[in-house]
């Protein structure tokens, strides 16, 4: 997976995972370098989070908004 044609909502853990949002379906898919021992974090994992999961990690309060593209 790649996130092009995503759009960027926001960054947390000093840049180790970015917050995406998928404007065809709406998903919410988090980019994380969970290989911590690897140079540059090793290869990155995507993830689906629910919209509960992005506001509390991301601190983001109109993230239905976002989703929304308002």
């Amino acid at each position: 997976m790649n996130t092009e044609g995503f759009e960027k909502l926001a960054i947390a853990d000093a840049g180790w995972t970015t917050l995406f949002r998928d404007p065809q379906s709406k998903r919410l898919i988090e980019r994380r370098f969970p290989s911590s021992e690897m140079q540059g974090g090793g290869p990155p994992a995507f993830v689906e989070l629910t919209l509960d999961e992005a506001r509390a990690k991301y601190k983001l309060e109109n993230l239905q908004g976002a989703i929304d593209g308002k």
